[in-house]
């Protein structure tokens, strides 16, 4: 990441641009909608640009940038579509310590300008780091179709009620809260009632939520698939998101964790073993710990749940915990051997799996060869998310066996639940 977004407290300060022509106007529509003072240097001004100064909106001179103009300024925009005139302005500005842009130069540009969604107070800034601006564009076009105009209204609304909102527990319970109040409550009160009903909804669920029974952490226990967050189940994304705290594998792709909220734990279990937190148990203790403390734990493993012996070791753990589970079945993390039948011993399904067998009843999962690489092609059909729960004998008799591969010529092959009397 060659440029760091960030949002910059505009008010109040003094923005400079040099050049008054058709190459200044876009950039002025942009911060017109800031609360910035705005300076234009340049002749032959755009005629937009005669109308917000005689307006009173920003301040047009007609003449050259000088360097005592940018005497406090924050940034400069250099938009005199001439070269010469353009590095003679950023060297002022470089000298004067203000942040320089020039307009369609990147090299010479100390920051950029985003493509940006406004429904304010809502922002969605989006760069390309000025490699593609045709990608921007579209980006902009898909995200603006999915925020309606009403957004920006809900957020004021909900920023009157911050204080209020900070009655309850930092955390879930208040993400929780800000949840159902932009996802549920929040547009079903404006649609009815407008901004008034909006405040009284906001008040409404503060009331329920605050009357609610603490709840006891949760774990989720998630295969993410071979390693492409395009591949993850739409489940599997929500709980990475949603987490307080991530309990991952070494193995799992930077990809992947960056689904995770900014605030939320990360807590890697290495390798080599070499974590004195975790016992033979596994991770699960250290899973149980968090859950205890009533965090929303994901536990990711590559590829699917079952391909891994020590989960099911983990589910145990959390389970005589008397803590709420559940599994997220994932996408195999398939290699050539396994494509052909020959799985690792440490990898073999096991023949007692416990609470965490696999249960397949409109699905499988189809092993194929594609040149030297096996690919995982998956129909998981109705069995995404299934809740477990605690574990009791009725869910801990399922038990499943590799099927022989069949059809090797064409390198294809299956999974196959196994009858429940089966050893």
């Amino acid at each position: 990441m060659r440029h760091f977004p960030i949002y910059l407290d505009m008010k109040g300060k003094l923005v400079v641009l040099s050049g008054a022509g058709p190459v200044a106007v876009p950039k002025l529509r942009l911060l017109l909608k800031t609360s910035a003072r705005i300076k234009v240097f340049g002749f032959d001004a755009e005629e937009s640009i005669r109308n917000r100064a005689a307006e009173g909106r920003l301040e047009w001179l007609e003449r050259e940038l000088e360097a005592e103009d940018l005497e406090g300024a924050t940034l400069l925009y250099c938009a005199n579509d001439d070269e010469k005139k353009d590095s003679e302005a950023a060297a002022l500005g470089a000298r004067a310590g203000t942040l320089v842009n020039v307009v369609d130069n990147l090299e010479a540009s100390e920051f950029i300008t985003p493509a940006i969604v406004d429904r304010d107070p809502v922002t969605v800034a989006i760069g390309t780091e000025g490699s593609a601006p045709v990608l921007a564009r579209k980006i902009k076009a898909d995200v603006e179709s999915q925020l309606p105009i009403s957004l920006g209204v809900l957020a004021r609304e909900g920023q009157k009620f911050r204080t209020e909102a900070s009655a309850l527990r930092p955390g879930r319970e208040r993400r929780e809260f800000w949840s159902r109040y932009f996802s549920e409550a929040g547009p079903r009160a404006l649609a009815s009632g407008g901004r008034a009903a909006v405040q009284s909804c906001l008040r409404s669920l503060l009331r329920e939520m605050k009357s609610s029974p603490q709840e006891n952490g949760k774990v989720a226990f998630v295969g993410v698939g071979p390693g492409d967050p395009d591949q993850m189940t739409v489940k599997a994304r929500r709980l990475v998101d949603t987490a307080d705290v991530v309990v991952h594998d070494s193995s799992i792709p930077k990809e992947i964790l960056e689904l995770a909220r900014r605030e939320a734990e990360f807590v890697e279990i290495r390798d080599d073993h070499s974590d004195l937190r975790i016992s033979e148990f596994g991770a699960g203790q250290l899973v149980a710990e968090h859950a205890r403390k009533g965090a929303l734990v994901a536990r990711l493993v590559l590829g699917d749940l079952e391909e891994h012996a020590k989960v099911e070791v983990e589910v145990e753990t959390v389970a005589k915990a008397g803590l709420d589970w559940e599994a997220v079945k994932g996408m195999p993390s398939v290699r050539r051997e396994h494509a052909e039948g020959a799985f690792p011993e440490h990898e073999a399904p096991s023949p007692n799996p416990g609470p965490f067998a696999r249960e397949r009843r409109n699905g499988m999962a189809a092993f194929a060869l594609d040149g030297e690489r096996a690919a995982a092609v998956a129909e998981i059909g109705q069995i995404e998310g299934r809740r477990f729960g605690r574990v009791t004998p009725a869910n801990s008799t399922l038990n499943f066996r590799q099927s022989k591969l069949s059809n090797k010529s064409s390198g294809a092959g299956a999974w196959q639940q196994a009858p429940e009397s089966a050893a």
